[in-house]
């Protein structure tokens, strides 16, 4: 039967393969100090502290200030890419399974600022809102041992890519690229092969799988896969009359009730996740090579409700096979929500690119850690007949977490750093607050040198005229951030980056390039010698026109720019060339071109 002491050496052995864990990845570290401090930073990462950042860490482990937990993240020597590595190699080791499926997805961390790497106004899949975010693309490893993280990538909008001064201050590596989401998650996909770690398939979101390139690789490299597609994803489904062309979304009309087969995804926390089912096979190359089909999940309460997969497989795969595929898709969401709760994976505060692929590698070091220990424990209790009659649960990651922690490490940090740390944290914030209200003395004080004694008085009229023509185009509503970028690549290719992708664009615009704008309200140009805000704007007589606004020094500059069917590329190269010219004509004290 099951003891309190059998229980007690359950957790020392977790204990011990911690301390395992960190020889694992010693070798990376060439001093002592960083060395030791990163095991100590995975134990305040497992630890029951309230929020899991640099101070509350150091608090924590009884450091009289932040700076060596600092100092790791920041500064001292060693390759968190190296450390990655050994992460995919433990999992290697603990968890692998020649059935495992390798999930695809990413998640936001909000972000107040905008000095953050990464961060900027953008989908946040974590809340699927527009959100002041950073976004990480991660490849999750679903084997029947446990799930867990293998990679992790930074997203960086094309707005970081372009401006020199962004990456240099948050230290962005001068070979960085811009690189979509699918692409981040191709190069995840190869150094996962590259390990040798073992998967039978590919999933991910209608992100991922609409991105006709991905598919197109995975297949090349013969890699099966179910990836989620938009409604409006177009196929070739193969009927008794031949091969009919149409969206995913009309392809129900062609089946029978018959058809559709209910079935579990798995085991949820209310019972066996249960949809309806349905697949039909697609062409590929224009035949039927019995590789490639659509498969449908509908919703049994709400018939309305289908989400809609590709699928690339062996010859001989079930709709059974698929449909448990589908479900390990669900597992990353999972260890997204434990990551984030038990080893405080979005907690950190941290700005720049070194530290945040260092804390978030070690986040999902501990986390593959906390999923080994929870492995090893199921094994053993497996073996016992206490379980059954005590009629318990399978372990959790947050069990086996706050087992450790009561058990292996619950000292409290020492009362004397207890009381050092909060004079420490008041009189930081304190030099924070003096710093903040001189940096803002000395703005406003700028502002009215720049403008002159009585120039306030004198030029009220202009003001007011200037507030009128910034006001929103909609009457009650907050002019919306743009979210979308035009940047130059050459003197004929322009590329335009959004939600929806990355387009190129020839320097005269083409009837996709207008029909794209039309719907666009607002974005950011990057010209070759030039960049601005482009708004959409609306006069009394209710027709919508274009101008460009550019900030300099506290001063706003504004050029018209016309009709959507003006705006091409290359007026757009223009109109930025000439607000520079203004800029810089205003600074030399000559007056305005």
């Amino acid at each position: 039967m099951l003891t309190s002491k059998t229980l007690f050496l359950e957790v020392l052995e977790w204990k011990r393969g911690l301390v395992d864990l960190h020889a694992r990845i010693s070798k990376r570290f060439k001093r002592a100090e960083p060395r030791e401090q990163a095991l100590a930073y995975l134990k305040g990462l497992l630890s029951p502290v309230e929020r899991k950042n640099g101070w509350q860490i150091a608090e924590w482990l009884g450091d009289l200030t932040p700076d060596r937990v600092q100092r790791l993240l920041a500064s001292a020597k060693w390759d968190a890419d190296q450390v990655r590595d050994d992460l995919q190699s433990y999992v290697k080791d603990h968890l692998s399974d020649p059935q495992a499926v390798l999930v695809l997805d990413d998640t936001g961390f909000p972000k107040q600022g905008d000095c953050s790497v990464g961060v900027q106004r953008q989908y946040d899949p974590a809340t699927e809102q527009v959100d002041n975010c950073q976004v990480g693309v991660f490849a999750g490893y679903a084997s029947s041992g446990g799930a867990t993280f293998l990679d992790r990538e930074l997203y960086l909008p094309a707005e970081w890519i372009i401006d020199a001064q962004r990456r240099c201050q948050a230290g962005i590596p001068a070979s960085m690229t811009f690189a979509t989401k699918p692409q981040l998650a191709r190069v995840i996909i190869e150094r996962v092969r590259k390990a040798g770690l073992p998967f039978a398939w590919v999933v991910a979101d209608s992100g991922y799988g609409s991105d006709p390139d991905l598919r197109i690789w995975l297949e090349k490299e013969q890699l099966p896969y179910v990836l989620a597609v938009r409604s409006d994803e177009p196929v070739g489904v193969i009927t008794a009359q031949g091969i009919r062309q149409m969206r995913v979304a009309d392809a129900p009309t062609l089946l029978a009730g018959t058809d559709w087969q209910s079935m579990s995804m798995g085991e949820g926390t209310k019972g066996p996740r249960a949809f309806d089912w349905a697949w039909l096979p697609i062409e590929h190359g224009g035949i039927d090579d019995q590789q490639h089909w659509l498969l449908m999940r509908r919703n049994p309460t709400n018939q309305t409700e289908v989400t809609f997969y590709l699928v690339y497989g062996p010859r001989g795969t079930t709709l059974q096979e698929l449909v448990r595929v589908v479900g390990a898709r669900w597992t990353i969401e999972e260890i997204f929500e434990a990551a984030k709760g038990e080893v405080g994976l979005d907690q950190y505060e941290v700005r720049l690119w070194t530290s945040w692929y260092r804390h978030i590698t070690l986040c999902l070091l501990a986390h593959a850690y906390l999923t080994v220990m929870r492995s090893h424990g199921e094994l053993c209790e497996q073996t016992n007949p206490w379980r059954v009659a005590y009629e318990l649960l399978p372990l959790t990651v947050a069990e086996v977490r706050h087992l450790l922690w009561q058990v292996a490490w619950s000292r409290p940090p020492p009362l004397r750093s207890v009381l050092a740390w909060s004079v420490f944290r008041r009189r930081h914030q304190a030099r924070a607050k003096r710093a903040h209200s001189r940096r803002r003395h000395l703005s406003q004080t700028h502002k009215s040198q720049a403008l002159g004694p009585g120039r306030e008085s004198q030029d009220g009229k202009s003001s007011q005229v200037c507030r009128k023509r910034m006001s929103p185009p909609f009457k009650g509503q907050r002019r919306p951030r743009s979210l979308t970028v035009v940047y130059a690549v050459s003197d004929q290719e322009y590329l335009l980056s959004s939600e929806q992708g990355t387009h190129s664009f020839p320097a005269l615009g083409s009837a996709e390039w207008f029909a794209m704008v039309e719907s666009l309200t607002a974005f950011r140009f990057y010209g070759r010698l030039g960049h601005m805000s482009v708004r959409k704007e609306r006069r009394r007589s209710g027709r919508e026109y274009w101008s460009a606004y550019r900030k300099y020094h506290h001063r706003q500059y504004h050029l018209y720019l016309g009709m959507t069917t003006h705006l091409s590329p290359a007026r757009l190269e223009e109109v930025a060339t000439r607000l520079q010219m203004q800029i810089t004509s205003s600074s030399q004290g000559m007056p305005q071109v």
